[in-house]
Order: C-alpha cells, then structure tokens, then sequence
C-alpha cells in the first residue's frame, strides 16, 4: 500500500482530493494533507509519502521551493504538481527537479487518477527491479546466501530466530511476515552410484537451477536441509493463483530432466500464512513423503484437507515427546506447549480433539514430572483440569491447560513476576507504534484472553487501558515541555488520527490539547495551533 501527501493552501482543494478519489482503488492506505510547504516537509520527514501532489504558488514557501527542500529528504519520492498558471518557467523548473507531471488548475478527477495510477505502477517497477537487484546480490555474494539458508533452516525446524534476523529479510527482500508459502523438498533420486563428491554436485545442481527459476523470479527462497540429509528446500510464495505452485514445479522438473541424468522427486507441503507457521508445512512433506515411500511419482501433494487432521496427531506426538522428555526444564516445556497451541490452530483441529489432546498432554506431563523428580499431585488436580475444559473451546482449553502446567512446576507466580513488568517495559518502549494485546500477547508467545486476564489480575488494570493512560501521560509531559505541535506528539504517542487523540485526551484529563498546553506548560513559548 501507498502513501500520498496533497499539498495547497485552500482547504477545499485539499479536501476534494482527498474524499474524492478511489484512494482504495489506486492501493493508497493514507492520504495526508498539508496547507503550507513547512508543514509539508514535518510531515514528509514523519510519514516519507510515496508521491506528492503540491500547487505551486504557496505562501510562506512556493511549491517549487517545496519540492526542492523534499528531494533532498528523499529522493525516490514521485511528484505531481498542479498550478494555476500556464507559465513556461515553472514547466522549466519541474523538469529540472524531476517532477513527473505538471497540470493545470482545475484538473479533471480521471486525470489526476490515472496520473497517480502511472506513478504508482513506476514505483512498483522500481521495487520490483530493486527486490531483483537483491536476490542477485544474495544469489552472487556467499555470506549473504548463507545467512539467508541458516534463518530459512531455524524457520522450518522451529528453531529460535533472532528478531533481527527476521527484519533483516523482511526488508532486504521486501517480504511480508504474513506472506502465503509451501515448502517443497527436492529428493534426489538414487542414481546407483555412492560417490560422495557426485552427490554433492547433483546436490548443487539442484539448488543452482532452482535459485535461477525460483529465487532469480522473486518466486520464493532455496536453501538446503540440514547438512547431511541430501535434500534441497524450496519455500515457494504463494499468491492465490490456481496451479500457481504446482506450474512452476513442473517447469523445474522439465528443466532438471534436461540438465540432470534423472530429477528429484519434489514432495509439496501444504499451503501456510506466514515464515512463523513454515514448520508446519515442512512437517507436511516431510510426513508425506513418508507416508507415500519410494514410489516413483514425481510430484507429491496432499490434494485432501482432510488428511491434516492425521498429519497433526503424528506432530502431536513430537510435542508430547518433547515436553515429557524435558519435565525438568519448565521454560523448555511450556515453550513446546505454546508451540502445540499454535499449531491446532493451524490445522483448524476440532474443538474435541483440542480438548482432548489438551488433557492427554496434561496427564502425560503430569505422570513424567511426579515419576522424574519425586513430586506429587494435588488429589483430584487432573479430574478438575478435566471438568474446565470439558464444555470450553479450544483455546480456552489451552490457556486453562496452561496454567495447570504452570502450576505444576510451581512457576506461575514466578513468571507472573516476570512477565508484567516485561509487558509495560514494552509498551513504554513502543508507544508510537500501534499497540494492542494481540501483538503484544504475540510478542511474549502467550494467547491474547491470557495476557488479558492475567494483567488485570495482577495489576487492577486491563492491559489496553495501561496503553491508553501511558500514551496520554506522554503526551502531556510532551505537551508541558515541548513546543511541539498537537499532530505530531499524537503521532508520537501512537495516535494516527489527531481529531482522535484530541477526543481520547479530552476523555481521559478533562482538557483538548491546546487548553492543557495554555494551563500547564512548564516554559516553553506558546506557538501551537490546533489541528
């Protein structure tokens, strides 16, 4: 999505603009307004819009001066102007700064929507060339490769990643966390030779071949297994088209079959949301490919939704060996527990079956924690687990399961000690980002209700009222100290909308913004307007 930022000093123009075009339509998720260039230039140093639409004649700063002052800022930023005068000096002077497109005054709203559309369509060339540019870097510069196959592999085995990692390649190659992916894995066929060193070349062919088809298109990432497995991985993006996956696998296979003495078999997982979830998939194909052995069809995939539901009660017994393994480590434990959470959610598992697996685990654990470490239950603690979860849904079921396992190791209070002052650490870290018990729930790997009920138990307080009443104590520290305007200490404190952070602040102090200044200001001069 798009950012577009209007500039002119008469309001109506501004607002005709911006209600008056298919803003949806053209991909523009924001549109700003700017009556005056200095204003302009707060807001392009903020918000860096994609394309600016300006007027020319300005008081204060005329647009030519404006758009002078935003190259500098940033460069790549596509510009439209529209003037009221038909002058050849100011047509001279925009080609000079490279603006794309000059109109006079009025403009017709289809005009001005297929210029916008043409420089959107142009920005996305760039990007696209530059996401090109990218790969091929990566493709040519070793380190970079490497770093991109290790993260890929912590991904697919559940490994920890580092969230810097993660955000390195979200940036660098323009991916989107929720992007829609299937892992396929390449499995070379036995050749009936067992030289290590021909294997290793096939190995190698294989993964050159697809990083050219796959990666070199900006169609997905390869990376190979885990040393010593022999086998290629590719994360294909999905986009929704019918066939899309399994088309370009056929075409790798053409190509191998021309390259190679005999292609691999390619073994599709099913479709997932996201890098987090991508484990999922490769569980799939790895199950899969098991399921089906040695046969010689080149391509599998599940085509039944259905077999899901047998694909996860074999991932359930990883879980569940996992956590009865390491009763004595409690963080490992409930790690691999908010993992299964995850997952019956991923393969849209009955609620029945969530219960019940619910239950199971708890008992397993129970039964390998008291036999491992001489503890005992709590007569009837397991006939009570069951009652609560009987007639709840499923993440309810794993959120009371949960707690039965913290208290079996007798660490809720320690992790409630822990976990909420982590919380408001992080909230007052990250007040100007948009904030909610979702994705903070989702930072801490714990379910929203939990987080939710766990706050407002400890503290009084409900977690979302925490963010609202620290953004508006910033914005009043900001507003006694600062010369800053109402828009920007809003945007500061996490509020998109000023009319919106006027409204909240008024609820919570009693007083808009500028009356709060004008009363309480510790010094500074005052030179705020209200927006």
């Amino acid at each position: 999505m798009y950012k577009v930022l209007i500039v002119d000093d008469e309001k109506m123009i501004r607002m005709g603009m911006s209600k008056g075009l298919p803003w949806e339509e053209l991909k523009v998720s924001e549109v700003y307004q700017a009556g005056s260039a200095p204003e302009a230039l707060e807001i392009i140093k903020e918000k860096q819009p994609d394309i600016l639409i300006t007027d020319i004649n300005m008081p204060e700063m005329t647009g030519l001066e404006l758009i002078q002052r935003a190259n500098e800022l940033q460069a790549d930023m596509k510009i439209i102007v529209l003037t009221g005068y038909d002058r050849f000096d100011y047509a001279r002077e925009c080609i000079r700064m490279h603006v794309e497109d000059l109109y006079l005054k009025p403009i017709d709203e289809e005009v001005l929507t297929e210029a916008i559309r043409r420089q959107i369509d142009a920005i996305e060339k760039q990007r696209a060339s530059a996401v090109m540019e990218n790969t091929m870097r990566r493709v040519r510069g070793n380190t970079e490769q490497m770093r991109l196959e290790r993260l890929m592999r912590q991904l697919v085995h559940q490994r920890e990643a580092e969230e810097t990692e993660l955000q390195w390649m979200y940036q660098e190659y323009s991916l989107s966390p929720g992007q829609e992916l299937q892992i396929a894995i390449l499995i070379p066929q036995q050749s009936g030779r067992r030289d290590e060193r021909e294997d290793n070349y096939w190995l190698m062919s294989i993964k050159e071949i697809c990083i050219g088809l796959v990666d070199g298109r900006g169609q997905g990432i390869t990376f190979p297994d885990d040393e010593g497995t022999g086998k290629i991985l590719v994360a294909f993006f999905n986009h929704g088209y019918v066939n899309e996956i399994y088309e370009r696998i056929q075409e790798l296979i053409s190509i191998m079959k021309d390259e190679m003495i005999a292609a691999p078999r390619i073994v599709l997982g099913s479709s997932v949301k996201g890098f987090s979830r991508l484990y999922i998939s490769y569980n799939d194909a790895v199950h899969l490919s098991k399921e089906k052995g040695d046969g010689a069809k080149e391509v599998l995939q599940s085509g039944r939704t259905g077999k899901r539901g047998m694909l996860f009660h074999d991932i359930y017994e990883e879980f569940k060996t996992a956590m009865c393994s390491n009763v004595g480590n409690s963080e490992y434990v409930l790690r691999v527990f908010d993992a299964f959470s995850q997952a019956v959610v991923s393969y849209n598992v009955t609620e029945t079956s969530v219960r019940k697996y619910c239950f199971d685990l708890a008992n397993a654990v129970s039964f390998a924690y008291v036999s491992s470490t001489g503890g005992s239950l709590r007569q009837g603690q397991l006939e009570e687990l069951m009652r609560h979860i009987m007639n709840v849904d499923g993440q309810n079921a794993c959120e009371i399961t949960r707690a039965f396992l913290q208290q079996l190791f007798g660490e809720e209070k320690e992790v409630i000690n822990d976990l909420i002052p982590k919380v408001r650490r992080y909230v007052d870290d990250h007040l100007e980002e948009e904030l909610s018990v979702s994705s903070i729930a989702a930072r801490f790997y714990i379910t929203p209700n939990y987080l939710s009920k766990l706050y407002k138990k400890v503290t009084g307080e409900g977690c979302n009222e925490y963010i609202v009443r620290r953004r508006i104590e910033t914005a009043q520290k900001l507003l006694k100290s600062t010369n800053l305007k109402t828009g920007k200490i809003a945007a500061m404190v996490g509020y998109r909308d000023t009319n919106y952070f006027s409204v909240a602040f008024k609820k919570y102090t009693g007083y808009s913004p500028t009356v709060f200044r004008s009363r309480f200001r510790t010094g500074a001069a005052d030179e705020d307007e209200e927006e």
